[in-house]
């Protein structure tokens, strides 16, 4: 890992308006590494418990918007657990049927990924922990670091997926094209266009085509998927079909998501019975 930042100077200035595109050119992208626990347990602390992996009950936090979260308020069973949403439904399953999906990701200029999206129509979450800011690492110099987003509506899932396989000639379900911008300047629907700073939480919608591409001498993101109740109504009826299509496997475990989610709430459910509850 060391020699990689040493590296990351001399892997930017490699990249150049002539080349970028450049299948020979040296691209070292480090993606899906395991989140430091330092690093979760930091961001558990300051996002919105909702917002956050395997969440499973509101809890409190130090971020922004954490004084309007008042704990007291919320129901408790007679086991003394919270009668609420959970923010992450695949916090239902065992721990060992768990998909480990906080992930992290190191790149530089010309590191990117190709459209897709997100696994069983999950919602997507990437935030930008840290990058380079011009001042010299190392003791080489560096460009500010940043990350190109550009992302479809999930209304027009149905049209991407045509205009992918029928114009440009690929699978989106594969994620294997990144689409050069004329292909996006001229597709027939609505385009977002978003770089990402450091600290910039970026949120993905189920079933939304995004593609994002590195910016600067190097960007450092964490990034994880959450299921929800309307998320796993897209992924039984759209996302897995569509999955097997392609021979892709299935990681969340979306039917034993409802087994034991419903589980879980019976017998909180149950529990409630016996409590004067005030909404």
């Amino acid at each position: 890992m060391g020699h990689y930042l040493e590296s990351l100077s001399l892997l930017t200035r490699q990249v150049t308006v002539h080349n970028y595109t450049s299948k020979a050119l040296q691209r070292l992208y480090l993606k899906d590494i395991d989140c430091p626990p330092e690093w979760r347990a930091y961001l558990e602390n300051l996002l919105p418990p909702s917002l956050f992996y395997l969440n499973e009950a509101p809890k409190a936090f130090e971020g922004p918007a954490s004084q309007n979260m008042n704990l007291s308020e919320i129901p408790k069973s007679t086991e003394g657990d919270f009668i609420a949403p959970a923010g992450d439904l695949m916090s239902s399953l065992p721990a060992n049927m768990r998909a480990e999906n906080l992930m992290c990701y190191i790149g530089h200029e010309g590191t990117y990924t190709p459209a897709h999206q997100e696994m069983c129509a999950s919602l997507g979450h990437n935030i930008m922990v840290d990058a380079s800011d011009g001042t010299p690492e190392n003791g080489k110099p560096t460009e500010p670091g940043s990350s190109i987003w550009l992302m479809t509506e999930t209304n027009d899932r149905r049209i991407v997926s045509e205009y992918w396989m029928s114009v440009l000639g690929h699978d989106i379900d594969i994620e294997d094209f990144f689409a050069p911008l004329h292909a996006w300047e001229i597709a027939p629907f609505k385009t977002w266009v978003v770089e990402q700073r450091p600290g910039d939480l970026i949120l993905v919608p189920p079933l939304a085509a995004h593609q994002v591409w590195n910016r600067g001498t190097r960007t450092m993101k964490v990034a994880w998927n959450r299921t929800t109740v309307d998320t796993l109504e897209l992924a039984l009826r759209e996302a897995l079909p569509h999955a097997r299509m392609v021979c892709r496997d299935e990681q969340y475990k979306n039917k034993a998501i409802v087994y034991f989610t419903l589980e879980r709430y019976s017998k909180l459910l149950r529990q409630a019975k016996r409590l004067t509850i005030r909404w």
